[in-house]
């Protein structure tokens, strides 16, 4: 990672007064699928988690706690399990996700989504709930449903994203890194960045697994995001404009197309970000619900 790079910008537009200095709070709990192909996923969830937190920052956003719950476990029969303890700080996000495993096949995300609701004590002015899987609805508890994990999100006041096994295009036609709630698409540049367009009625479409009705509709309906983790696995550029768009989207803070949040970058390549100072990033606020 370009991280001693990175925080000098951070450094650099904070000291020059660009950003405002407000202290604000967030709880983002990260629902991960531990079935034997979600291996890839884990690791990305690990690698930007520090640029999350460093981004949260520059929007205001200081006082954060993480929580990663994971499920589909064989050990734990497919039952969530409380990987982080609790909420916590970022080291113990950092080592709560490195300690997911990749080893099960029953997967019941409504469940994972339940049991964060009744188990992590949610205080903060922002909260996100990241759910993260390759499958649809293996059905744990047919007492949770779309129904009452919809009306305990509301009523928690989170805001739900959700990286799955579906694919998304803009009004082109052209694959989508994403779609929000509010019609916007997130499409690949080609060159590690992204561009924002708009979807139609039929940006949604199938892939592997159906989590088109089981987790896209309850993101985009109740003010989410959604995102295609099968453009995350393709990599190259097509999965740093994903890593982009994904931390600049969900933060409101969005790195300009050159900026390469996660992968690692000569230093002499990332020069032009100094010379354009703390003009190459382009600021955008989504207020969560």
């Amino acid at each position: 990672m370009m991280r001693t790079l990175f925080a000098f910008v951070v450094w650099l537009g904070l000291a020059s007064g660009a950003y405002a200095a407000s202290v604000g709070s967030a709880d983002i709990v990260f629902i991960v699928d531990e079935s034997g192909s979600m291996g890839g996923e884990q690791d990305f969830l690990e690698d930007i988690v520090d640029d999350l937190d460093i981004l949260l920052a520059l929007t205001g956003i200081t006082d954060v706690n993480y929580g990663v719950i994971g499920f589909g476990r064989t050990a734990n029969s497919g039952d969530p399990r409380d990987v982080s303890s609790g909420l916590t700080d970022l080291t113990g996000a950092q080592n709560a996700l490195a300690n997911l495993e990749a080893e099960g096949s029953f997967e019941d995300g409504f469940v994972a989504i339940q049991f964060a609701l009744d188990n992590l004590a949610l205080t903060a002015e922002t909260r996100f709930f990241i759910l993260v899987t390759d499958e649809d609805r293996d059905i744990g508890n047919r007492r949770v449903t779309k129904t009452t994990v919809s009306d305990g999100i509301t009523n928690a006041d989170v805001t739900p994203v959700v990286i799955v096994n579906n694919q998304f295009f803009d009004d082109t036609g052209t694959r989508a890194l994403g779609i929000d709630a509010d019609g916007e698409a997130f499409v690949a540049d080609g060159t590690g960045g992204f561009n924002v367009g708009s979807t139609d009625a039929n940006s949604i479409g199938f892939s592997e697994g159906s989590t088109d009705t089981d987790y896209v509709d309850l993101a985009l309906t109740l003010g989410g995001t959604a995102w295609d983790l099968n453009l995350l696995r393709a990599g190259g550029s097509s999965a740093q404009s994903f890593s982009n768009a994904f931390l600049g989207i969900t933060t409101g803070f969005e790195p300009a197309p050159s900026f390469d949040a996660v992968a690692a970058v000569p230093v002499p390549a990332s020069l032009p970000l100094l010379a354009a100072g703390i003009g190459f990033l382009a600021y955008r606020r989504h207020q969560p619900h």
